[in-house]
């Protein structure tokens, strides 16, 4: 995901653990036990799934064999569904052009390929760069035929459109090793939103809300008794969010979503169905970043028991 990451160690590593109140189990007096964790990975896709390992030094020597478990990913997608196989590069923060890229002649270079009119260069991203590019990359033909047929389904011109989420499979055997299915939400772009009197924040709050609704709401727990979702910094990526802007969000997205009882909006019925553990798995790439989280986690968590 990033030149950072060849430095780093292979497994990831549990930073922190948030447990939350919980919420009522549906025809049963239990409560429902949710958490939030952070964590530090190479990459989101390719390792932190069902299948890798994972160090840290607040859990037992079990836990750490036992992988980070996951068997969702949240895919921070774009309205079409078509992860980056329209554009070979674009920019970070958009917009997206509405004609395919060029390729102008250079007498020395070749061919240079533009975007939008705009030559590849700083600000620019890489379809490697982002998890949507990844998650298309290693799902393959399967998983964009099935993408595609989601967006005809669902009507309206926009496949998926942002604030909004759908859920598939994993697509092809690449992605299969680390997850059993992907939920793709859309995050707006920062500084280009899809109309005027758009609020972005709160489109990015209802990407995390409806995710969640998603992936807690459509699959049952497995094996260990619980439902394991990996999330990245929904937004702080080719959408162009500011870190601390997107870090505040996720904090208070997922401190409502971990303390529902305490919350005052409403939870979708969708994601109180079912018994076991339910968590929200955030990996991220750089140390700071999740130190950031825990944070914004930290006084969100007290803001909202006052």
């Amino acid at each position: 995901m990033s030149s950072k990451a060849w430095y780093k160690t292979s497994a990831p590593v549990l930073i922190r653990k948030f447990l939350g109140v919980g919420g009522p189990a549906t025809g049963n007096d239990a409560m429902r036990k949710r958490s939030v964790e952070v964590w530090t990975t190479t990459c989101i896709v390719t390792n932190f799934g069902m299948k890798r390992g994972r160090t840290g030094g607040s859990i037992n020597v079990s836990e750490a064999n036992a992988g980070s478990s996951c068997s969702v990913l949240i895919n921070p997608a774009n309205p079409s569904l078509s992860g980056v196989a329209d554009f070979p590069y674009f920019p970070r923060g958009g917009p997206q052009p509405k004609k395919q890229p060029t390729k102008d002649a250079h007498h020395i270079m070749g061919f240079v390929t533009q975007w939008g009119g705009m030559d590849v260069g700083e600000g620019m991203m890489f379809s490697a760069a982002v998890v949507d590019g990844l998650v298309h990359q290693l799902g393959g033909v399967r998983l964009a035929a099935e993408c595609k047929l989601k967006g005809l389904l669902r009507g309206g011109g926009v496949a998926c459109p942002e604030g909004t989420s759908i859920v598939t499979s994993h697509g092809g055997p690449a992605l299969r090793a680390e997850y059993d299915h992907i939920v793709h939400t859309v995050p707006p772009f920062f500084n280009h939103p899809p109309a005027k009197d758009c609020d972005v924040v709160e489109m990015l709050m209802s990407s995390y809300r409806s995710s969640f609704d998603l992936a807690f709401g459509t699959f049952g727990v497995g094996s260990t008794g619980e439902q394991r979702v990996a999330v990245p910094l929904l937004g702080a990526g080719c959408r162009g969010f500011p870190v601390d802007i997107a870090v505040k969000v996720a904090a208070e997205e997922c401190t409502r979503w971990m303390h529902p009882s305490l919350d005052k909006c409403d939870i979708s019925g969708d994601a109180e169905s079912g018994l076991g553990q339910q968590v929200v798995a955030f990996g991220l790439l750089e140390e700071d970043i999740a130190m950031k989280l825990i944070h914004a986690i930290e006084e969100s968590s007290s803001a909202l028991e006052k």
